[in-house]
């Protein structure tokens, strides 16, 4: 139930938010991490060296066929405050499910800090062992205005793939408005080298940097993040995602996704999204708001 989940997530987050301000910073939190990592029942990745250099914290969910190209699912760790921290929140409530889900391929969880290391991009590119198949990326996740009851989640990188519109759609979401948009830093490592890709954060209805959140309302959608991100990755573990990675032009899709995230709010926003030009007014507009 989601009041469990919101429970749980809500413990993290709590967790989390004491630990990067007390005494210990950074290195609490990456204990607090590593422990949560191994009770799950994630095998290291690679070997450990010293633990406050030893690059970002990464753990291999088992797999039932572990030949098969695995998922990646990242999150980064250094960003002080609720809002920040309710992505890692949710990435360490969704660990536990992804493990219970009894997916065909291994996941990859990397939990990046890029202020003591040059992160996800130097991972990727330098340090994994695997060609992956696709990629999830968990943001900054603050609750803004919700829509009928509903948060609003940004999902940026559903145009790398011509089929992940159809991932989408069937991962189930309850709670949650999909709301794709363009916006790919957290994803570029992956865009870099033609890996399908999603990216989920928040908020999408209100203030982009500096948003300050209720560790309630924090857990909430770390919660319902979570148990998106079990369900997008049981799709992604068995979509055929044949590419090309290249010159699949997901406006259409985009539209009517906005069209259906934002509801009653686009009658306050000018008129409907019909193209690219207008989704990225709209953007803007929610941005600059």
């Amino acid at each position: 139930m989601e009041s469990d989940r919101t429970r749980v997530a809500g413990a993290h987050l709590s967790a989390l938010v004491d630990l990067a301000w007390g005494d210990g910073g950074a290195s609490a939190v990456r204990a607090y991490l590593r422990k949560r990592l191994a009770t799950a029942g994630a095998v290291p990745y690679g070997p450990r060296t010293r633990d406050r250099d030893d690059g970002p914290l990464v753990g291999l969910l088992p797999a039932i066929e572990p030949d098969r190209r695995p998922l990646v699912l990242t999150v980064r760790t250094d960003l002080w405050g609720a809002s920040a921290l309710a992505g890692v929140a949710a990435v360490l409530t969704a660990v536990p499910g992804l493990v219970a889900a009894g997916l065909e391929r291994a996941v990859i969880v990397t939990l990046c800090d890029e202020s003591r290391d040059d992160g996800m991009a130097h991972w990727f590119e330098h340090l994994r062992r695997h060609d992956v198949k696709a990629a999830l990326t968990v943001g900054r996740l603050a609750p803004g205005p919700s829509v009928d009851g509903d948060d609003v989640l940004e999902v940026a990188g559903v145009e790398t793939d011509a089929r992940l519109p159809q991932v989408l759609d069937a991962a189930p979401h309850p709670g949650l408005r999909p709301w794709p948009t363009r916006h790919v830093d957290d994803g570029l490592p992956f865009a870099h080298h033609g890996v399908p890709y999603l990216r989920l954060g928040a908020p999408a209805l209100g203030p982009v940097h500096g948003a300050r959140i209720a560790v309630a309302d924090g857990a909430r959608l770390a919660a319902r993040a979570a148990d998106w991100t079990v369900g997008l990755a049981r799709e992604l573990d068995r979509a055929r995602l044949p590419g090309p990675y290249a010159g699949y032009d997901s406006t259409p899709y985009e539209v009517a996704a906005a069209t259906r995230a934002l509801g009653p709010v686009l009658a306050t926003l000018g008129e409907p999204p019909t193209g690219r030009a207008d989704l990225d007014r709209l953007t803007a507009h929610l941005y600059e708001s």
